[in-house]
């Protein structure tokens, strides 16, 4: 039996590259080598089994993470907001970190007009109307800016500045650009109705522009069923 155990290791051993002879004790630490050899290949295969190729944590997943982390609260940080706002200028052409930075601004705007204030006032509706202007293609930023866009014109002052900075533009360019999606129209005409509590005026001419654009344009408006209007919690 201790021959055929001993056979077997040194064929082993033989496969390996290992000589075929040699002492126990020089057996002995061939064996120990090829355990550790193992026991590294071992490790090797685990790390690749908890992060296959091409999984491991990306900068946008870090940047995801940080934005889930900011908390939402009535009377906002500074801190927080320019955190935010950083992240979203610093990966403006992340779709993705565009859309949940923006979901994330909503719901700031949503808890106060303290909030609404002070983002304005720190540069959150530029950073709403340039992340919808640089994904004018990308419906999902286009629904995430309207519903940050239409909790922050629920107030008379950031509503003025919306339609100083080019809100109603992009509002109104967003609809035209997503005539079939329901959020988009939805949160859209929303913001606009907003901001004309303020701004009546700049709204009729923008609305107005928006309805000559959809006469003139050779896409046909979709017909069919009356759809439900969709919920506006985000």
């Amino acid at each position: 039996m201790v021959d055929w155990v001993t056979g077997s290791i040194q064929n082993v051993l033989s496969f390996f590259g290992f000589a075929s002879h040699g002492t126990p004790r020089k057996m002995h630490m061939r064996i120990g080598t090829m355990w550790s050899l193992a026991l590294v290949i071992a490790a090797i295969l685990a790390s690749c089994a908890a992060n296959p190729l091409g999984s491991e944590p990306s900068e946008i997943d870090e940047v995801s993470s940080m934005i889930s982390e900011i908390p939402i609260r009535k009377y906002q940080s500074s801190k927080d907001i320019d955190l935010l706002l950083s992240l979203m200028g610093s990966h403006l052409k992340s779709a993705a970190v565009q859309e949940q930075a923006l979901s994330k601004l909503g719901a700031l705007a949503v808890h106060g007009d303290k909030n609404k204030v002070a983002l304005a006032a720190r540069g959150g509706i530029e950073a709403v109307v340039d992340a919808m202007k640089k994904h004018f293609t990308n419906p999902a930023v286009h629904d995430a800016g309207l519903w940050a866009l239409l909790n922050l014109a629920a107030h008379a002052e950031t509503s003025v500045a919306i339609a100083a900075k080019g809100g109603i533009d992009v509002v109104v360019r967003a609809m035209s650009a997503h005539r079939s999606n329901v959020g988009v129209q939805a949160r859209g005409c929303w913001a606009l109705e907003n901001v004309a509590d303020s701004v009546p005026e700049k709204v009729v001419l923008f609305s107005f522009l928006f309805f000559l654009r959809f006469l003139c344009s050779s896409c046909e408006p979709q017909r069919g069923p009356r759809k439900a209007r969709p919920p506006l919690e985000r």
